[in-house]
């Protein structure tokens, strides 16, 4: 061990390469942990020769001019990132999500009218989990045309999200048993197999670099994610503030499943841990508040060792409410709509009606959640003072027609589409087509 830290702290002595280790673990959260042996020496050898360096000292001062997209970027993430990967990878953990996950979930979803799900692969490579979610959902939902669905792939490394995109594989992809799905989903050309273009539809891609906060609202009403072996391989600070994007990314209730080999012990202290036969999952608990946008993350996940203010504060008393801006709450009440917490979407709009008594959006977007609830005339309710205060708000007037039609007040109903259509058509042909609720 003594001799193996000395072989190390040698070859990190070479001008330059401690500086670039020092901004990899910056900027990916990535380590380059052991330098010293000779194929991981080899693969670092292989960075300067694609970026075209000569030297470390070079290859620094490229990574601290060039952003992620340009050549030693790119060189860096080809060849440190680990990219391994197949399809049903860890047959345990993906029968713990689809017994104990899944098919609850989507028993529960089913009974909406606008059922829904979204799932996110981070850190997917080149895609075999992403679409093995995406075949999997397509068993549990044979009905999954008329669902909202959402199977979000990222990963840092872009040239494995272009190979993904593709979703072309050879045999070796396909090492965990398949269980007829090989058959069913996938076209064989020639010694590849290509994912069948209804499950590839399914899968939306993107390059995403985990220490990067998601600031979209739908960043945080994730059903489930799958970030596995990924964080073993992160700095301790880079793994601490991955961890937290992917708790913010969940809804109140929802799960996180890594790698059987991550350091989750001393990451997810705020999860609930679920243990089920052969696996492991954690849940973001149920009775989280959502955090209101543009808090700063050091309020949220200190990164400091052993943090863990819930349990600092547990016997504290809960300190005051905080109000926001009419704007802050009602994205809060969006995104607890969307996560279908509704009690928790109705007080975030009664907060920006209180802020602001006029706002329009808040009726409508009460109105919706009413809606959701087949509470009818109470949406009815909500709808008519958005178009009070609003006359011209063409969705609201719309969303309105529709629930008078489901009361069975037609007349209503005709005058009030007419009204959305006539809004419409005199909106600009870009954005002729009125905002759904």
């Amino acid at each position: 061990m003594i001799a193996s830290r000395a072989a190390q702290e040698s070859v990190l002595s070479v001008a330059g390469l401690e500086q670039v280790d020092a901004l990899v673990r910056a900027r990916l959260g990535i380590e380059i942990r052991h330098p010293e042996r000779g194929d991981d020496r080899a693969r670092l050898e292989r960075v300067l020769q694609a970026s075209g360096c000569t030297d470390w000292w070079q290859l620094f001062g490229r990574l601290q001019s060039e952003t992620m997209t340009e050549a030693a970027w790119v060189a860096i993430i080809n060849h440190v990132t680990v990219g391994e990967t197949y399809f049903f990878r860890h047959e345990a953990q993906f029968a713990h999500l689809r017994h104990d996950i899944l098919e609850p979930l989507i028993l529960e979803r089913r009974q909406a009218s606008a059922p829904w799900l979204r799932l996110w692969s981070a850190a997917c490579s080149t895609g075999e989990e992403a679409y093995s979610l995406a075949i999997l959902v397509r068993e549990l939902v044979p009905d999954w045309r008329r669902w909202n669905i959402l199977v979000l792939a990222t990963d840092v490394n872009s040239n494995a999200v272009a190979g993904a995109i593709t979703g072309r594989y050879g045999n070796w992809s396909f090492r965990e048993p398949m269980h007829g799905m090989k058959e069913s989903c996938f076209t064989s050309h020639g010694d590849r197999f290509v994912v069948n273009e209804d499950v590839r539809r399914m899968v939306t891609f993107a390059t995403h670099n985990l220490l990067d906060e998601i600031k979209e609202g739908w960043a945080s009403s994730f059903d489930v994610i799958l970030c596995r072996n990924v964080l073993l391989y992160f700095s301790a600070a880079g793994a601490r503030m991955a961890a937290g994007h992917l708790h913010d990314a969940l809804r109140p209730g929802a799960s996180l499943i890594v790698g059987p080999s991550d350091p989750w012990a001393a990451l997810l202290r705020d999860f609930e841990q679920i243990r089920a036969d052969q696996a492991t999952s954690f849940r973001r608990p149920a009775g989280e508040v959502l955090v209101p946008p543009g808090q700063p993350r050091s309020e949220r996940h200190p990164v400091h060792p052993g943090a863990n203010p819930k349990r600092e504060r547990a016997n504290q008393p809960a300190p005051p409410p905080v109000l926001h801006d009419a704007v802050s709450c009602l994205h809060n009440a969006r995104v607890a709509a969307d996560a279908g917490q509704h009690d928790a979407a109705i007080d975030w709009c009664l907060r920006a009606r209180d802020l602001e008594p006029i706002s329009a959006q808040a009726y409508f977007l009460l109105g919706s959640i009413h809606s959701e609830q087949q509470d009818h005339d109470r949406a009815v309710d909500m709808l008519r003072k958005a178009v009070y205060l609003e006359p011209n708000f063409a969705a609201a007037h719309y969303s309105l027609g529709q629930q008078l039609h489901l009361n069975g007040d037609m007349p209503g109903a005709r005058r009030s589409i007419r009204t959305a259509n006539r809004l419409r058509d005199a909106i600009p042909t870009a954005d002729a087509e009125p905002a759904r609720a």
